[in-house]
């Protein structure tokens, strides 16, 4: 019996867009860890894993999980929740993580991302 396989794997975060990996995986796991850090990881899709201080980061600012960063991720989440009190799992508009939803959102996180889109298909 083969215990090892080659493997296709798609990553879904919430307001990350989503990636498609190719790698090895044991047949009896059922959690597997990738490694993002040194480039070893092969992925799929245009921009599939941007460079930031010289480690590779998932693309982050998409608010509403659709698998593109566009004006809906501004207009219909960050704008009604930029300057509200941050509520773990509903402050989609915080792309940066730091529990709070603000300007550094916007400008550091969804602008420059702004128009980009995942590859991976997205089930609605």
């Amino acid at each position: 019996m083969n215990t090892h396989a080659l493997t296709f794997f798609a990553v879904f975060l919430s307001l990350f867009l989503p990636i498609a990996l190719f790698g090895q995986a044991s047949s009896n796991n059922v959690s597997a860890t990738i490694d993002f850090t040194d480039g070893s990881t092969e992925t799929f899709g245009q921009n599939a894993l941007p460079i930031r201080g010289g480690k590779f980061m998932l693309i982050d600012g998409d608010a509403n999980s659709d698998g593109q960063i566009n004006a809906v991720d501004i207009n219909l989440i960050w704008r009604i929740q930029n300057g509200q009190p941050f509520v773990y799992l509903l402050s989609t508009g915080d792309y940066n993580l730091d529990g709070t939803v603000n300007a550094v959102d916007l400008n550091l996180f969804w602008r420059p991302n702004n128009s980009k889109a995942s590859q991976v298909p997205i089930e609605n």
